[in-house]
Order: C-alpha cells, then structure tokens, then sequence
C-alpha cells in the first residue's frame, strides 16, 4: 500500500510540474506578444498583426496541449 502512496505522489508532482512549465510557457508567450505589439504608449502598433499574433499563439498551445493528452494517454 506504501508503494502505491509514492506512486500517486510522483504522479501528482510530475503534473504540478508540468502545469507550472505550461504556465511559465503562457506567461512568455504573453510577454513577447505584449512586446512586439504594443507601443511605448500602451498601444496596439498594428491591430490586425496583433490579432494574428494571438490566434497563433493560441492554436499553437492548443496543439501542444493535443500532444501532451496523447503523449499522458499513451503513456
């Protein structure tokens, strides 16, 4: 029964992990959107770059996170 503890221990810190790298992966995707994008006045250079920018951010984390699911699914 000890065994199976430490098991779900590790499970459970190797996804804080892995939530805390998402995290930190969103929290520069933002930074660096932020500052292509936004002028020294605190606003948007170009709207159009800016959207583009967003959507591809996010289809990209989208992707990662199907292949994270698949990857935890498998394996």
């Amino acid at each position: 029964m000890h065994n199976r503890a430490e098991i779900l221990a590790k499970i459970v810190r190797a996804q804080e992990s892995l939530e805390l790298e998402r995290q930190a992966e969103l929290r520069a995707t933002a930074h660096a959107l932020i500052q292509a994008h936004v002028g020294w006045n605190r606003k948007v250079v170009s709207v159009q770059r800016f959207y583009s920018a967003i959507v591809d951010a996010l289809l990209q984390a989208r992707s990662r996170a199907q292949a994270d699911c698949l990857g935890e699914a498998i394996g």
